[in-house]
């Protein structure tokens, strides 16, 4: 996480993302917290709600914000993680 975190780009969080986060207390979701108060990664609110709405038919939400906002700030990634593959696993 600390090598990914030193690369001088901007990371982004798509709202819902972040309130699915909180919906837990866990290591992860403090990490998050972290991470948006000492602003490393930005919550933005997506635009293209048409954009993730068409993509929720295939994948679920929080993915379809992550891409819909990545393609609306035209990013170079869009790093998806699905935290139940991480669980248990550490972010350091």
């Amino acid at each position: 996480m600390e090598i990914f975190l030193a690369y001088p780009d901007e990371f982004y969080l798509p709202c819902f993302v972040a309130q699915e986060i909180s919906a837990k207390s866990d290591e992860a979701f403090q990490k998050v917290i972290e991470l948006i108060n000492s602003g490393n990664i930005v919550v933005k609110e997506i635009q293209l709600s048409f954009l993730a709405d068409s993509l929720n038919m295939r994948l679920g939400k929080g993915e379809s914000e992550a891409i819909a906002l990545g393609i609306e700030l035209k990013t170079d990634y869009i790093i998806l993680i699905s935290l139940s593959f991480t669980s248990g696993h550490s972010f350091e």
